[in-house]
């Protein structure tokens, strides 16, 4: 266990403690503390190592008032993993939490991955990601919905590999962000590095034959913006993963053959995107020689470049596309009939979440507005709105209020007297 001593000095074991690096991440970083403290396990620290910072991140991080949360200055920047590390060595938690400090979570995550881990005996449980950005909204896929043909997948050392070494269509698993005991942590991220730190980690974990499963559930909330570097390679990047690729593959490690090959794909992949890098250089640069000779070379750049090319005017097209006007009020709770504003979310039959879950990522409501959330599905629900009104109101089991039974009164439907019961509404929100 690399973990500190768990005693806190109030005598309360944290149930959890959520790792947060951060390196002037002021912009994001309040709204992801908030994020964590607002989780429905409230036993928790938050540790934010902070990599010396240049902007306001560390007095924001002050202003914040809530003992739970654990600041770890440093002097000197050292990367993302030596950061990660210095909040793992003061962890006190049972669990595990690694979360990116411009993140999001669902207020439930924690509570439903460690219920995941705890009833399937693993050490570590990953979710599936919700991809976002402010200026677009979410994505209209999940992050690893292409490796997930089942609600719960194994995560092996073989599948590691395999996300990173399928090409831009599959996701590298290097990005999920698990929940995992503490005592099952025997590593530590590598510190000469500062790309590709949690692939390298995750890959070593597993090989120490660490259970971890994929879950199907989005509870994650990536955000995309200019200022990451996680979704943007430099020819230094890349050369960097090759190197800690083959790091991987000379060390003692006990990988099965599967394993192995999908390490060796993955270096080929690095290699062709290193290519694809200097085809750029050269092409900004107007060095046509370097330019034709890549592409003679290596056909298959221009796919590569069509491709890319694609991407960047599909970006642009979606940037440029007017949002929905923010809503006045809106209501979230068991399907009741249609009437104004309102998403009907039923975990006992909507056996395909995505469209919905999306849809509710993208719900802007005015500041001014209202969003009123019934039920445990209702409240479920409330966790994926990302911009929210001042005003929420959470009725848990009581009866519908009297505006919005007059409001369903006149599009033609009627609210049981008593709704949501008990017995109306007792699935568990795996989905909504």
């Amino acid at each position: 266990m690399i973990g500190a001593t768990r005693q806190t000095v109030t005598g309360q074991v944290p149930q959890v403690s959520v790792i947060m690096a951060n390196y002037n991440g002021a912009s994001f970083i309040e709204a992801s503390i908030q994020s964590a403290l607002q989780q429905t396990i409230q036993n928790i620290e938050v540790i934010v190592a902070d990599d010396a910072s240049t902007d306001r991140s560390i007095s924001i991080v002050k202003g914040m008032s809530d003992s739970r949360i654990r600041l770890l200055p440093a002097i000197q920047n050292g990367g993302p993993g030596a950061a990660r590390n210095r909040a793992i060595k003061a962890a006190r938690g049972k669990w595990l939490a690694i979360v990116d400090s411009d993140d999001l979570m669902h207020p439930h995550r924690l509570e439903r991955l460690i219920g995941y881990a705890e009833k399937l005996g693993v050490d570590a449980v990953a979710d599936d990601q919700i991809c976002f950005s402010d200026e677009t909204g979410a994505e209209e896929q999940s992050l690893f919905g292409m490796l997930l043909p089942d609600p719960i997948r194994s995560i092996t050392p073989a599948l590691m590999a395999q996300s990173s070494s399928q090409g831009p269509a599959v996701t590298s698993l290097g990005f999920m962000k698990p929940v995992l005991r503490c005592d099952s942590l025997q590593h530590q991220y590598r510190t000469d590095i500062r790309i590709g730190e949690d692939f390298d980690l995750y890959m070593r974990y597993l090989a120490d034959d660490a259970r971890a499963v994929l879950i199907d559930e989005p509870l994650y909330f990536y955000r995309r913006h200019t200022g990451s570097i996680s979704h943007r390679w430099s020819t230094d990047h890349i050369k960097t993963m090759i190197r800690c690729n083959d790091d991987l593959l000379a060390a003692d490690l006990d990988l099965d053959a599967d394993a192995i090959q999908a390490l060796h794909a993955r270096t080929a992949r690095l290699m062709r995107a290193l290519r694809f890098e200097d085809l750029v250089h050269a092409i900004k640069t107007r060095n046509v020689s370097a330019a034709g000779q890549l592409l003679l070379k290596h056909p298959v750049l221009f796919a590569n470049l069509t491709r890319a090319m694609k991407s960047r005017l599909n970006r642009s097209r979606t940037l440029s596309t007017e949002k929905p006007a923010p809503k006045k009020k809106h209501l979230l709770a068991l399907p009741q009939g249609d009437i104004p504003e309102y998403t009907p979310v039923d975990p006992q039959k909507n056996r395909e979440p995505w469209p919905l879950i999306q849809s509710l990522a993208n719900t802007t409501i005015d500041p001014g507005g209202q969003i009123t959330a019934i039920g445990p599905s209702g409240v479920y629900a409330l966790g994926y709105i990302l911009q929210r009104p001042d005003t929420i109101d959470i009725i848990p089991d009581g009866p519908w209020p009297d505006a919005i039974r007059r409001q369903m009164a006149v599009a033609g439907h009627h609210p049981p007297d008593d709704t949501p019961t008990k017995t109306e509404d007792t699935a568990e929100p795996l989905h909504v």
